[in-house]
């Protein structure tokens, strides 16, 4: 083994260990959040998610789909939710994300807040299905569709900003 590859395999384990610790962030930020105001609270895990899917490189992003039910298993385990509706959820966006990934790079920012919309979309999409499905929800009503996209809208360059700065920085 090389000193080049032991070094690319030391820099492959702590960019994992960032992006394991972001995640432990953003589960601790939705245990905390989860308590005050269900219906008005962002989607930390998603953001998350998404924001990992646009910043890891392309030859591992079809590796984030194992990373992505795992990790939707452990929330449904977390949250006492059924199991696989998280995983699900989080499937379908890291899917959309890794076949969009070589094209990520060129878009605008608006452009990335219209497809993080979107992804929040389908994620509220899937949740709603399932909760009507089988009888979770009785009272729905927009705004307990819309108000988790809308605060997850409006913290989405907040969370950008932090993980920039804490978990992208040089060593």
């Amino acid at each position: 083994m090389s000193i080049y590859t032991s070094s690319i395999n030391r820099q492959r384990a702590f960019k994992t260990n960032r992006v394991i610790l972001s995640f432990v962030l953003a589960i601790i930020l939705s245990l905390i959040s989860s308590n005050n105001m269900v219906f008005y609270n962002p989607l930390w895990i998603v953001l998350f998610l998404i924001y990992w899917h646009i910043r890891i490189d392309i030859k591992e992003s079809y590796n984030n789909l194992y990373y992505a039910f795992i990790l939707g298993i452990i929330c449904d385990l977390i949250f006492s939710k059924a199991i696989g509706i998280s995983a699900i959820s989080y499937l379908i966006i890291s899917y959309i994300l890794s076949t969009l990934k070589p094209k990520i790079y060129f878009y605008t920012l608006l452009q990335i807040t219209v497809m993080v919309f979107m992804l929040l979309l389908i994620n509220q999409t899937v949740f709603l299905l399932y909760s009507l499905y089988f009888g979770v929800i009785n009272n729905f009503t927009k705004v307990i569709f819309f108000a988790p996209i809308v605060t997850s809208l409006l913290v989405w360059p907040i969370v950008c900003i932090i993980l920039d700065r804490f978990f992208l920085k040089s060593k």
